[in-house]
């Protein structure tokens, strides 16, 4: 049997019937290929420079991306983003929250600690504004009468 991924002849990058001309026979030095989903409306192929719009061959600085000067946002503090991780990963009742907040917050850390979450509600509000930085799940057809 042939193992299709022993196949070493080199796969052309852009197919006869590609539609992408903006970059002629020059592809640029570092790309991503956008290819659809057969079943997709859009067929057609996309190719993204992933160092500015320089073609092979051209000098140009690379993009570095900066960070966020607050990753952990909506989080106030970065240690407020841990304690909720450590509460959420380690499945902790709302009982439990609530204690190791005040703990932490109060008479552990006599009122110096980081942590800005006092109580279990403000740590639900902060999840709550949370969720809206995450890709938006959505599970069965809610809402919806479909025809038998």
């Amino acid at each position: 049997m042939i193992n299709p991924l022993d196949d070493n002849t080199e796969q052309p990058l852009l197919e006869d019937h590609d539609p992408i001309v903006h970059y002629g026979p020059h592809l640029p030095e570092a790309f991503l290929k956008i290819v659809p989903h057969p079943k997709s409306a859009n067929q057609m192929s996309s190719i993204i420079p992933l160092i500015g719009n320089s073609l092979a061959g051209e000098s140009a600085a690379p993009y570095v991306p900066q960070p966020e000067n607050r990753p952990w946002a909506p989080f106030r503090t970065l240690e407020d983003f841990e304690l909720t991780e450590l509460a959420i990963t380690s499945l902790m009742p709302k009982t439990g929250i609530a204690k190791l907040l005040a703990g932490v917050t109060g008479k552990w850390s006599n009122g110096t600690s980081p942590v800005t979450l006092k109580k279990y509600s403000d740590l639900d509000a902060v999840l709550y504004k949370a969720r809206k930085y995450v890709v938006q799940v959505c599970s069965g057809l809610q809402g919806f009468d479909l025809p038998i």
